[in-house]
């Protein structure tokens, strides 16, 4: 159980780094763990009006999960690979996918009084932004990480600056989408297209927590984002 592992006073990053599932509970509370993974539990949650104590034993209700990889603890470059794979690819094919539905919901029920009018030109943005901000990763972060390069902290601050800019995006697009919620008459591309940007922007967070708390500390500082190039 989580509640006797941690407590109040363990920052938002240990706990989503040993219990992954705990992600849920601070994502239904509003809480950022991938860009404020530094904050307590105890201090996230008195800005958002929640209960610590609480969320604890919420999170002890999500499990037992099944087997997951400590990540904080396997090579450096597994994690790399794992970011690779189950996110990188799986965003930009989330992100394909949704702007197309997002555009065929948006002819269909334009007269809708709930229909999410301009939701696809904000997916297209979103997808365009990220696309920019993987492949510099994949071109010059990780690359610098895995070689050990360390140059100062200015470049790690631009990556989590993009990182903070990924969430805001994210943020209106759940604004646009009246909070992923389908009307009751919704068609069921309607309702698949949100349940889609909510797995989406469950990824996205955890993606970012693996690089900004876990991958980020154990691969010291990069390099500046116009050097290099590579992609496996």
């Amino acid at each position: 159980m989580i509640s006797k592992l941690l407590s109040t006073a363990s920052t938002l990053s240990e706990i989503v780094t040993c219990f992954p599932g705990a992600s849920r509970v601070l994502e239904r509370h509003g809480i950022d763990y991938c860009c404020e993974g530094d904050r307590s539990l105890a201090d996230a949650c008195a800005d958002r009006e929640v209960s610590a104590e609480a969320a604890l034993a919420e999170m002890d209700g999500e499990l037992p999960a099944p087997p997951h990889a400590r990540w904080d603890r396997l090579p450096v470059g597994d994690l790399i690979q794992h970011i690779f794979h189950a996110h990188h690819d799986s965003s930009r094919a989330a992100l394909a996918r949704l702007r197309g539905m997002a555009a065929r919901v948006e002819r269909a029920h334009a007269d809708h009084e709930s229909c999410p009018h301009g939701l696809a030109e904000h997916i297209g943005r979103l997808s365009e932004e990220i696309e920019d901000h993987l492949r510099r990763e994949e071109a010059v972060v990780f690359p610098a990480i895995e070689r050990g390069v360390l140059r100062g902290g200015a470049s790690i601050d631009v990556v989590r600056r993009d990182h903070q800019d990924l969430m805001e995006r994210l943020a209106r697009a759940r604004w646009l989408a009246k909070g992923f919620r389908p009307p009751p008459d919704a068609c069921l591309t309607w309702v698949e297209l949100y349940v889609g940007l909510a797995r989406l922007e469950h990824g996205l967070q955890y993606h970012i927590h693996l690089e900004n708390n876990v991958l980020f500390s154990r691969g010291g500082l990069v390099p500046s984002l116009s050097e290099g190039t590579r992609r496996r």
